[in-house]
């Protein structure tokens, strides 16, 4: 679930350029489905004061007051793309790069925002941390679209405000309860080739002062490339209650069970499967003390179990070994529980924020070895039966403030977070922003902070057959630059460019052991690009462009990233049609295998149609996958499925 080394060669970016140069000849549109799409995001949402959001500072403010690069999807916007992960709908948010290792109706998924790595990014959901203690990643396959209010996305660290968060934050804001004793919700079901479905439904009431939300779904397919073939079973509950004294309580719990055959490797005369299963709970307690004051109590817990099977192909490099033969399974256990609470007061010119937290995180690694693993060398490897690395557990605790100053048209942000773990030492990730409404139509940002990224504790204190510890690992640590602005100046367009520089330093390796340890320098500068459009003929038009270039100071040479969004949508109130294309071009420091395959466009294209205008509210959609059989992938033997197609019913009631 880390990041894979990829090839190495120049990156170019003629194919960005075309896509771009293709939204610069198109007449006026509009950001996907805005309005007529049942309350998506509007154009101006970055000047609209009621928009607000809580990931810079713990606390809703508007975005107009938010100095880091932020950009917000809404459950609308989610429902109108028709897709079936977390990290599909991320793959259309500029910045944000998605390897999906192989790329099926559920499997893993790589995110990484302006050239971090995956364990960079911090993933959270009601407050609740998705990363896995010893692989670093979120499993986006955990959480269902359908929950989703909206998605926050910080692009740049976040650790004056979140600690661990090197790379970026994914807030995932769930729905909220329902208040009416009648219920209503959506059931939605899709069915394509292979075999491939997805069906949803949730529900929403309330009763009396008790408010509830419920969700269950399933995933599953046949395969969409060779043997590879999976399912996907979530759960998700909310309830909320209103106390007395201008006080309430809100619990959740999500729960999900993967199941995943990654198929055949040949060239590694093997094949591989894996198995998760994952459930997260949260309880937060707000209460208004005045009019001024605004107090929040959290408590939240996350166990993760992955377990990954490998079994033989080749029925003679073992000798007396057979395909399908089981060599090993590893599996990692790893139980996360914290604590939070956090005081807003609001008061003249100032809007400050003080808040603290603490998490414990335990974790298990067993490797159990099949019996030509245990045989004697030769013919086999002579392993042990089990190989059990020692429990491994490291807490975490912070505290940390941050203000927002209004100066007139100038707001500035800054903010202070001093966080101590168990076996990584002392950190301290200072921040300062600044947002200036130069007039009504347009808006200059500003940022500067430090961050950092934890170390695993896999890196800390793992100690098995084929990786030593290293408690010394000290945390990786950035220091990002940021300045961008926002207009709405030329009539019916919206523009956003950032400029961004990251210096990071204390870089994880292995050394010649296989011990990871700190090492050089890396800086990354680039830029991004965001275009969008009014109505025109029904049509709406919505691009972005990230260039990121990468300065190793170790000597080795440099190198670019690139990627390109592109979509254009259909929507007069009765059918939607949309199309998104994708093109990446991959860092490849990174070094990718023989036979990898990127830099090409990928389309999707669907259909929706409203059969209904009143509850209950009928639509049928159909897409169309890969639509020109593209070909992306960082190793030759996750292949991307061609052209595939799939359709659907969805009901709101």
């Amino acid at each position: 679930m880390r990041n894979r080394k990829i090839a190495v060669r120049r990156c170019r970016i003629g194919g960005a350029a075309l896509l771009l140069g293709a939204m610069a000849a198109w007449p006026a549109a509009a950001p996907a489905a805005a309005d007529t799409a049942g309350g998506g995001q509007q154009l101006g949402l970055y000047f609209d004061e009621s928009a607000l959001v809580e990931a810079p500072t713990r606390s809703a403010k508007p975005l107009s007051e938010i100095a880091e690069n932020v950009t917000v999807v809404s459950g609308a916007e989610i429902e109108a793309m028709n897709v079936h992960n977390l990290a599909d709908v991320l793959q259309r948010v500029t910045g944000v790069f998605v390897d999906s290792r192989p790329a099926e109706l559920v499997g893993d998924r790589n995110v990484t925002m302006q050239g971090s790595r995956t364990e960079h990014v911090l993933v959270l959901v009601d407050g609740v941390r998705l990363n896995s203690a010893g692989l670093g990643a979120a499993l986006f396959d955990a959480v269902p679209l359908a929950i989703i209010e909206r998605i926050e996305v910080i692009k740049g660290p976040a650790s004056s405000t979140w600690g661990s968060s090197l790379g970026g934050v994914i807030n995932v804001v769930t729905r909220k309860t329902g208040s009416g004793e009648r219920p209503g919700g959506s059931l939605s079901g899709t069915y394509g080739e292979a075999a491939t479905q997805d069906y949803n439904g949730d529900i929403a009431g309330g009763l009396g002062k008790l408010g509830y939300y419920l969700y269950a779904g399933h995933q599953e397919t046949d395969g969409l490339v060779g043997d590879r073939f999976g399912d996907n079973g979530r759960f998700y509950g909310k309830t909320s209650l209103a106390l007395p004294g201008r006080a309430s309580l809100t619990a959740s719990f999500g729960y999900g069970d993967l199941d995943f055959n990654y198929g055949d490797f040949p060239s590694l005369f093997s094949s591989y499967r894996q198995r998760t299963r994952n459930h997260w709970a949260a309880a937060v307690f707000e209460k208004r003390l005045s009019e001024e004051l605004h107090l929040t109590v959290g408590l939240r817990q996350y166990d993760f179990d992955w377990t990954q099977s490998q079994m033989s192909l080749d029925p003679t490099f073992r000798g007396n070994s057979f395909p399908g033969e089981w060599l090993w399974d590893t599996n990692y256990v790893e139980r996360s529980t914290g604590a939070n609470f956090h005081l807003s007061w609001q008061h003249s010119i100032h809007s400050f924020g003080l808040g603290g937290e603490t998490n414990r995180e335990v974790l298990t690694k067993n490797t159990f070895y099949g019996p030509f693993a245990q045989s004697p060398w030769p013919p086999g490897w002579g392993l042990p039966a089990v190989d059990s690395a020692p429990t491994v557990r490291g807490e975490t605790s912070g505290l940390y403030l941050n203000d927002t100053l209004h100066l007139g048209s100038v707001t500035v942000t800054p903010g202070l977070r001093y966080d101590h773990h168990s076996m990584a030492g002392e950190l301290l990730s200072p921040s300062l922003g600044a947002t200036w409404r130069l007039s009504e139509t347009t808006l200059l940002r500003a940022a500067v902070s430090q961050g950092f990224v934890q170390p695993l504790l896999s890196y800390l204190g793992t100690d098995d057959l084929f990786q030593d510890p290293n408690p010394d690992l000290e945390a990786e640590r950035i220091t990002s630059y940021q300045f961008g602005g926002e207009t709405l100046a030329v009539d019916g367009l919206r523009l956003k460019c950032t400029l961004f520089e990251h210096d990071l330093r204390k870089n994880w390796e292995q050394d010649s052991n296989n011990v990871w340890v700190n090492g050089g320098k890396t800086r990354r500068q680039g830029f991004e690009l965001e275009a969008e459009t009014t109505p025109w003929h029904h049509l709406t038009l919505k691009a972005g462009h990230v260039y990121v270039h990468e300065q190793p100071r170790d000597g080795r040479h440099n190198d670019s990233s690139a990627k390109a969004n592109l979509g254009l949508t259909y929507d007069d109130g009765g059918l939607r049609a949309q199309l998104a294309g994708s093109y990446v071009w991959w860092n490849t420091l990174y070094d990718a295998s023989p036979g990898s395959s990127y830099g090409t466009p990928l389309w999707d294209l669907s259909l929706t149609k409203r059969l209904t205008e009143m509850r209950p509210e009928l639509q049928v959609f159909a897409t169309v996958h890969n639509l020109f059989s593209g070909s992306e992938n960082t190793f030759h033997e996750y292949t991307l499925p061609d052209r595939w197609a799939e359709a659907g019913i969805r009901i709101h009631y």
